[in-house]
């Protein structure tokens, strides 16, 4: 697809069970290859980043424990931004729709480690490729809904 008519990357981000991958899988299913040349004059759907943090606990041997961890946590998250880096780099030039992006991890790394373990990660330069991509995107935030957050304080 030409960048000229080329709609904005998508980034879906927020808390854990907000509906990121649900909103995914439906925009995966409405954006066809006919309503896209409709909508953009080309033919072509929007290439797709499933969420990647979970493959990566899988495969490298990550547990929800280890989220909150000082080292493994902080390991783990290193681990997503750079596998979101190589994502997005696989698709340069394309359309994507990104279940999650780069700052995920971040926020994650504030929320259980601290800010100190959010700052070293806002350092890597695979965050600042990320962070300008996202700048020229489309980013939605799924929010949980206020009761939720009450519950997980």
């Amino acid at each position: 697809m030409s960048t000229q008519n080329q709609p904005l990357n998508i980034y879906l981000v927020g808390a854990h069970f907000t509906g990121k991958t649900t909103l995914v899988e439906g925009l995966r299913t409405h954006l066809t290859d006919s309503l896209v040349a409709e909508l953009c004059g080309e033919n072509g759907s929007p290439a797709i980043i499933n969420e990647l943090v979970r493959d990566i606990m899988r495969t490298d041997g990550f547990t929800a424990s280890d989220v909150r961890n000082p080292t493994a946590g902080l390991e783990l998250q290193k681990s997503t931004i750079l596998a979101q880096h190589q994502a997005e780099e696989k698709l340069k030039g394309k359309w994507y729709i990104s279940d999650r992006s780069g700052i995920n991890p971040i926020v994650y790394a504030e929320v259980f480690l601290g800010r100190p373990a959010a700052e070293e990660l806002t350092k890597l330069k695979e965050w600042r490729v990320l962070r300008k991509k996202m700048k020229k995107a489309c980013v939605i935030v799924c929010e949980a809904p206020e009761r939720e957050l009450a519950i997980e304080r």
